[in-house]
């Protein structure tokens, strides 16, 4: 990683390497992690943060949090974990699977013995995969599971006004 961002001259390899600022885009990052900022601070200032209050954070859209479908760089699932501190109640984590979370429905899930997922949500098997073969990336393949094509069908309605 170090070696690309000198390489591409995105960082000297003299300063201390930092991700952020190598790789990111700067003041637009910069705005989201201020906007970030201030609504994790106004969610908390009465002690009740929740994970309805993370999700709110997801799908804040003037933020630039929330970046829907057809953002140049959308959010492409979500996630929140509310974890346990005891064995007696386990960590529950809930997913949206699909893009622009404020457009998705967070589905939950608890990691347990013999747990099975849908194969709704799986992305599906491809023979002669291209990225497992060399040259690599030589044709293009749909990755999309079930779940993603069903919003990506509903999407235009679900975002109409």
């Amino acid at each position: 990683m170090k070696q690309v961002a000198i390489d591409k001259g995105l960082w000297d390899g003299v300063e201390e390497f930092n991700f952020a600022k190598v790789y990111g885009t700067g003041s637009a990052d910069n705005q989201r992690f201020i906007a970030g900022k201030e609504l994790l601070l106004n969610l908390t200032k009465d002690n009740c943060f929740d994970i309805n209050s993370m999700i709110a954070i997801l799908r804040d859209e003037s933020s630039g949090i929330c970046r829907s479908c057809d953002d140049a760089f959308p959010s492409t699932s979500s996630q929140v974990s509310v974890l346990s501190n005891t064995e007696s109640r386990p960590s529950c984590h809930w997913f949206t699977g699909t893009p622009d979370p404020k457009h998705s429905v967070f589905k939950p899930f608890v990691f347990c013995e013999n747990f099975e997922i849908t194969a709704n949500i799986v992305s599906p098997t491809i023979p002669d995969d291209p990225v497992k073969t060399i040259p690599r990336f030589q044709r293009q393949v749909d990755r999309r599971h079930t779940l993603y094509k069903m919003h990506q069908n509903f999407y235009p309605k679900l975002t109409q006004t």
